[in-house]
C-alpha cells in the first residue's frame, strides 16, 4: 500500500474492547469535517467489523510481543505499512470542533500535543510525523519495557 507523499496519512489506534468502532467512525468524520488538506483515514486495529468504508483498516499483527496503548511504537516503523509522508496520529477519544489544518501545516519535524494537566511532559494522544523520519524509536523498542502500563 502505498500512498502519495503529499497526502496527509491519519492514523487512530482501536484495540481490545474499551472503544467499539463507532469511536473510529466518529473520528474520521470529525476529520473530514475539519481538516481541509488530501487525507486518508487509517485505523489500526485487530478488528476492523464496524469501521465506516472510508476508513482503510491496517492490522496490528506488524508489533509482535506487544500489547495495549504500546501499539503506538507501531507507527514509527521504518517501513509503516508501505505509507509515505506524512502521519497525524489521533487517539480515539480526541474531540475535534474545530479546524485543524494547523496540524498538518505547522513547521517541525515532528509536532506533539503538550501536556496541559500536569508537569512539562508532551501527550502522544496527537502527532505529527515524516513515516519513517523516526525509525530510531520503533528500533529501540526492544530496550523499553513494553507490558507495563
Amino acid at each position: 500500500m502505498t500512498e502519495s507523499p503529499d497526502v496527509l496519512n491519519v492514523v487512530c489506534l482501536k484495540w481490545g474492547t474499551k472503544y467499539g468502532p463507532e469511536y473510529v467512525n466518529r473520528l474520521y468524520r470529525m476529520v473530514g469535517r475539519h481538516l481541509h488538506r488530501r487525507f486518508r483515514f487509517h485505523c489500526l486495529t485487530e478488528n476492523p467489523n464496524g469501521l465506516d468504508a472510508g476508513i482503510v483498516p491496517l492490522p496490528l499483527t506488524c508489533s509482535p510481543g506487544m500489547s495495549g496503548w504500546w501499539y503506538k511504537l507501531s507507527l514509527f516503523a521504518p517501513d509503516f505499512f508501505g505509507l509515505q509522508g506524512p502521519l497525524l496520529y489521533l487517539d480515539l477519544d480526541v474531540v475535534i470542533v474545530d479546524n485543524i489544518d494547523f496540524l498538518h501545516d505547522a513547521p517541525g519535524d515532528f509536532v506533539i500535543l503538550r501536556n496541559w494537566s500536569r508537569n512539562l511532559m508532551w501527550n502522544s494522544s496527537v502527532m505529527r510525523f515524516r513515516i519513517g523520519a523516526y525509525a530510531r524509536v520503533w528500533e529501540d523498542r526492544k530496550s523499553t519495557r513494553l507490558n507495563s502500563s
